[in-house]
């Protein structure tokens, strides 16, 4: 909305004034991009992608470190969104759902290759503090070789 004053006191001329109001509409592939500020605690960010292996395979990868000493990254598979376990900030991930990334010395490393069960197309790796709380976590498509 705008109105057009002309000639207002101490003013030669038009004065214009108005309000104008935007929406904010976030696209999927921008969505990792945006961060809060606030006083709510929530979680991080994580940079995850995959990377097509051999015949079948897909490596996990996170780029960056854990957030902490002590913590770990675990993941899963699903064939949509809608059947990956969702997770709370606050309460712990029941491990057994989910698979460490480690190494063959039980340490934790930032990208594992799996063969996905068939018909699998996402994957969420979430780390995790030493009480398995979640402090963040990532969603990706899974490129398949």
């Amino acid at each position: 909305m705008y109105r057009i004053h002309d000639d207002p006191p101490g003013i030669s001329g038009w004065l214009v004034e108005g309000r104008t109001i935007y929406d904010c509409f976030v696209l999927n592939e921008k969505r990792h991009a945006l961060y809060y500020h606030g006083g709510q605690t929530v979680f991080k960010t994580m940079d995850a992608m995959t990377a097509a292996t051999a015949v079948g395979k897909t490596t996990l990868i996170v780029n960056g470190q854990l957030n902490a000493t002590g913590n770990k990254w675990y993941y899963m598979t699903a064939a949509a969104a809608s059947g990956l376990t969702a997770i709370t900030y606050g309460s712990a991930i029941t491990t057994s759902a989910w698979t460490e990334m480690k190494d063959a010395s039980n340490n934790p490393i930032n990208y594992v290759e799996i063969t996905p069960t068939s018909g699998h197309t996402v994957a969420r790796i979430v780390e995790v503090d030493s009480a398995n709380k979640p402090v963040g976590f990532a969603d990706v498509i899974l490129n398949i070789g």
